[in-house]
């Protein structure tokens, strides 16, 4: 149920004009091995995340889920677009991430004041940003979990790891690193079943603020469109100019004398 009432000096129609507030839910993502992420039961009771510490909705993501949903439109169009086989390969070892960590590092210890800097800075953006692209965004979180989806062929692949996230000393997540693969007919389908549930879901959750009679006409018009357009959102991306993206890779190979070979997943 939806709260009819002011609390607090807070109108709570202020809440109820807009569609991401009232998209307020739980969610995580149903894969092979198991719901991910869920929340360590210590960092629940230490946090105090939950009233209810023994119900099993208080391990899931209590949050707007909207912000899921705009931050998986603005990856699925990077992640239909297929990989090259030696960035499949650099993927799949596991080297990619481990590379960029140790370049990143590298950066760190150099003097960020010299032209070097402006130079590793430049390639380091454009090397990353096909990878990042790919990066399922939980920035909201102050431990989040990491999620990537790539394209080879006619699969995508789901990766995630939840493992060594803390917050104040304590464990995030229930422990899990793994990786599931999808047909693309089947990936386009789960996101349009997320779609479908979340439209339906949102479209109740309209009618019983409507019922409330608490918003104007102009409002609830307004609470419709953005509805309407939420849902209908899609990210921006141009594609990946991999030439470009391997010079780079190989410039910082050069410069920082960490070659892609000498990595192994962490």
């Amino acid at each position: 149920m939806i709260a009819s009432w002011e609390r607090g000096g807070y109108d709570v129609r202020q809440y109820l004009s807009g569609w991401f507030w009232l998209s307020d839910g739980w969610y995580w993502l149903d894969t092979s091995n198991q719901d991910i992420p869920v929340s360590h039961p210590d960092f629940v009771e230490s946090f105090g995340l939950s009233q209810d510490s023994a119900s099993d909705m208080a391990l899931y993501l209590d949050y707007y889920v909207g912000r899921i949903w705009f931050d998986l439109m603005e990856i699925v169009i990077p992640v239909l677009e297929p990989l090259p086989e030696l960035f499949v390969a650099w993927v799949t070892a596991g080297s990619w991430n481990c590379w960029v960590e140790k370049v990143q590092a590298w950066w760190l210890q150099q003097d960020q004041e010299s032209a070097l800097d402006e130079l590793v800075s430049d390639n380091l953006n454009i090397a990353k940003r096909w990878w990042n692209a790919r990066h399922l965004d939980m920035g909201y979180l102050s431990a989040g979990p990491s999620i990537w989806f790539w394209r080879t062929g006619g699969i995508v692949t789901l990766e995630w790891d939840t493992r060594a996230c803390f917050v104040s000393g304590v464990l995030c997540w229930v422990e899990s690193n793994g990786r599931q693969t999808f047909s693309v007919s089947e990936f386009k389908r789960e996101v349009s079943g997320f779609r479908d549930r979340l439209a339906a879901d949102m479209r109740d959750r309209i009618l019983e603020v409507e019922a409330l009679n608490l918003l104007s006409q102009t409002q609830v018009e307004d609470l419709w469109r953005q509805h309407e357009k939420s849902l209908s959102q899609e990210g921006r991306w141009e594609g990946a100019d991999w030439a470009e993206i391997h010079a780079a890779v190989l410039q910082l190979e050069i410069l920082s004398g960490i070659s892609m070979e000498q990595c192994k997943p962490i």
